[in-house]
């Protein structure tokens, strides 16, 4: 049995699955953005200690069975994503670190994440176009991989 904790929180709870629909549109468009951009692939990554609890999931899962076929699948599905791996894997970065970025970056539910906590009016700028051509590397502005993950 769930025992509410205020009156308020049968409100808050549509209130926040509203928001979430909302984000969805444009987290899928930030997503098959990021797919697109080779910066996704070719910029490393922040190591923060918020971060640990990431790498240490992508490094015990990254040669697994079921992990290569994930990746193997996202290169048939994404043609753009199959074309970075062609370009940059073995030459510009590692296997590990391409996969690594990609996982993190193009992770629906970080995207979803970030979004939620950027104010309104950023958030129109983040997936428009001048905005991603202005910061240059194709990656939201922190680059995406310092937003605090919140569980809940």
């Amino acid at each position: 049995i769930v025992q509410k904790n205020s009156e308020h929180e049968d409100d808050e709870q549509p209130q926040q699955q509203q928001q979430q629909l909302r984000l969805l549109p444009d987290a899928q468009q930030e997503l098959e953005r990021r797919r697109k951009q080779e910066s996704t692939f070719t910029t490393p990554l922040k190591r923060s200690p918020s971060m640990k609890p990431f790498f240490r999931a992508f490094y015990s899962t990254i040669y697994t069975k079921e992990k290569k076929e994930f990746y193997r699948q996202e290169r048939e599905k994404y043609p753009e994503i199959d074309a970075h791996y062609r370009k940059l894997c073995g030459r510009a970065v590692s296997f590990e670190d391409f996969w690594q970025r990609y996982e993190y970056r193009c992770d629906l539910d970080r995207i979803q994440q970030e979004l939620s906590v950027l104010p309104q009016t950023e958030k129109s700028h983040e997936t428009s176009s001048s905005k991603n051509e202005s910061n240059g590397d194709g990656v939201i502005p922190n680059g995406g991989d310092e937003i605090p993950i919140i569980s809940g």
